[in-house]
């Protein structure tokens, strides 16, 4: 059984994405996030999007369905996907669904954004994460949660 925990992350330097790693001995079910990307003056379209990764590949890329341009702050959020939540952008705020994810020590969640300028600035990102503890035996909790159909 695990525990949900809201987790802040501190903001990245100016023109840089956001990352958090999951730490050893825990998995992460993410349930939901969100984040703020205030866009600098410079002229172009930003467009986010979710990666995660295992510390030495990226495995999933999941796109927001917003884009800034210059001069913009916006709120840029995933959820877990369920019937009354369908993907949405307003000019500050933009909404996708997230799908079951269960990260495992090392892996990493974090920020992509095309266009990213170097004055542009993530902030204000924060995760809601259900964390579950490893037993020592435990070699790996994702075995038997998924086998290919024959």
């Amino acid at each position: 059984m695990g525990k949900q925990l809201v987790i802040s992350l501190a903001n990245p330097a100016a023109g840089a994405d956001w990352s958090a790693t999951v730490p050893p001995g825990v998995v992460w079910d993410v349930l939901a996030l969100t984040s703020q990307l205030a866009t600098s003056p410079t002229a172009g379209q930003r467009y986010a999007l979710l990666v995660l990764g295992d510390g030495a590949s990226t495995f999933l890329q999941i796109p927001n369905v917003g884009n800034w341009g210059a001069s913009n702050t916006a709120r840029v959020n995933y959820a877990r996907n369920h019937d009354s939540l369908h993907d949405s952008a307003t000019p500050d705020h933009a909404i996708a669904p997230l799908p079951s994810l269960r990260l495992m020590p090392g892996w990493t969640i974090g920020s992509l954004t095309t266009g990213l300028d170097a004055g542009d600035q993530w902030s204000h990102v924060v995760l809601l994460v259900l964390v579950t503890q490893l037993d020592d035996d435990a070699t790996d909790l994702a075995v038997g949660l998924w086998e290919p159909e024959p």
